[in-house]
């Protein structure tokens, strides 16, 4: 990843954590956290924000999707693929 990227993201998930710490109970802040926390490499925090996310919205696709790419980072391929399934369904894909 080019070092300028890096370093966007990096300055990306410090405003996002003002965020979330300034409205702890908004979907957007805490969702985009989670994906601004895997483009920095740390998985654990965003499957933290991505279950905050789906928390505050569970009938968006988007936060297990999220949580979906931080467990299969993480190893957790089960709950990836059972994430992923759940994102499919509320997007509106039947998986079957």
């Amino acid at each position: 990843m080019p070092i300028d990227r890096l370093h966007k993201l990096d300055r990306a998930v410090e405003v996002l954590r003002r965020a979330v710490a300034l409205a702890p109970s908004s979907y957007p802040p805490a969702l985009n956290l989670a994906i601004a926390l895997l483009g920095v490499g740390n998985p654990a925090e965003a499957d933290r924000f991505a279950a905050k996310a789906t928390e505050l919205d569970p009938a968006a696709a988007e936060a297990p999707f999220v949580a979906a790419r931080a467990a299969r980072a993480l190893g957790e391929l089960d709950r990836a693929a059972a994430d992923y399934r759940r994102a499919f369904r509320l997007g509106g894909f039947d998986m079957a």
